[in-house]
C-alpha cells in the first residue's frame, strides 16, 4: 500500500491568520461571514498547496503550569512574552477550529503537555519520514528547520512557498540568541552556553526524554495518523 503525504500544520498559526482573515473580510465587505466558513477557505488554500490527498496534522503548544519543557533547560525562555487581552477571541476562535478539525476525516490534532507544536511536527516528519511528498504549514521561522532536515521539501508561510533553507544559519542564531523566544546572546566562546541555546533552538537537539513524551502522550494520534497515512509503525 502506497503511503500518503502528510501535511503538518501550526493551529495556533492557523488560528491567529484565521482571526485576521475574518476581520479583513468584514471591512472590505462590509458583512458578517461565519467563522467556519472563514476557516473553510483558508483550509481549502492549504489543501490547494499540499494536496487533496494529505492527511493533516493538526499540532498545538501545550504548557503545563505555565511552563515547556524548554524550561528545563532554561527557565526564563519565552519570558519577555506578553499576553495580550483580546477579550477571549482567541480561545473561542480556537474551540471552532478544533471543531472543524474534528469534523474532518483526514485531520488529526495533537497537543501533549510540556510539547511546543514545532517539537511535534519535526518528531512526527521524523517518524513518517518521505521529504519527497510530507509538507508544512507555519510562519514560524522555527518550522524552516524542517527543509534544512530534510524532512519535508515545502514550507508554506501565508502566500509564500519556502523551498531552501541554509543550517549555517542556525549555528549563527545559537551563538546570537533569539530575542522573540528571550534566548540570550553568547559572549566569547562559552561552550556550555552554545550547547544550551542548541537545546533551546535546533530541533535535531531535542533530548530524547522529549520524543518520549510525545510517543507516551500521543501514542494514540500516532497510531490514527500511521492508519490514515498509510503506514506500519
Amino acid at each position: 500500500m502506497s503511503t500518503k503525504p502528510i501535511c503538518i500544520i501550526d493551529v495556533k498559526n492557523f488560528n491567529i491568520r484565521l482571526f485576521y482573515y475574518f476581520e479583513h473580510f468584514q471591512k472590505r465587505n462590509g458583512t458578517n461571514l461565519p467563522l467556519e466558513t472563514c476557516f473553510q477557505q483558508m483550509f481549502g488554500n492549504i489543501k490547494k498547496q499540499a494536496g487533496y490527498d494529505c492527511v493533516f496534522v493538526w499540532v498545538e503548544d501545550c504548557k503545563l503550569d505555565n511552563k515547556y519543557w524548554r524550561h528545563e533547560i532554561y527557565d526564563l525562555y519565552k519570558a519577555n512574552r506578553v499576553q495580550k487581552d483580546d477579550n477571549g477571541k482567541y480561545e473561542q476562535n480556537r474551540e471552532i477550529v478544533i471543531e472543524q478539525i474534528s469534523q474532518h476525516k483526514n485531520s488529526v490534532h495533537v497537543k501533549i503537555p510540556l510539547i511546543e507544536a514545532d517539537d511535534l511536527a519535526y518528531i512526527l516528519l521524523k517518524t513518517f519520514r518521505n521529504p519527497e511528498i510530507n509538507s508544512a504549514v507555519s510562519v514560524d521561522a522555527d518550522w524552516l528547520q524542517l527543509i534544512s532536515e530534510g524532512l519535508v521539501k515545502k514550507v508554506f508561510k501565508k502566500s509564500e512557498t519556502v523551498t531552501q533553507y541554509d543550517s549555517f544559519e542556525l549555528e549563527i542564531k545559537c551563538k546570537k540568541g533569539d530575542k522573540s523566544d528571550n534566548i540570550p546572546l553568547v559572549r566569547g566562546e562559552n561552550a556550555a552556553a552554545i550547547n544550551r541555546n542548541r537545546k533551546l533552538i535546533m530541533f535535531n537537539a531535542i533530548p530524547q526524554f522529549v520524543i518520549d513524551k510525545v510517543w507516551d502522550g500521543g501514542s494514540n494520534e500516532i497510531t490514527k495518523i500511521a492508519e490514515l497515512a498509510g503506514y506500519e509503525l
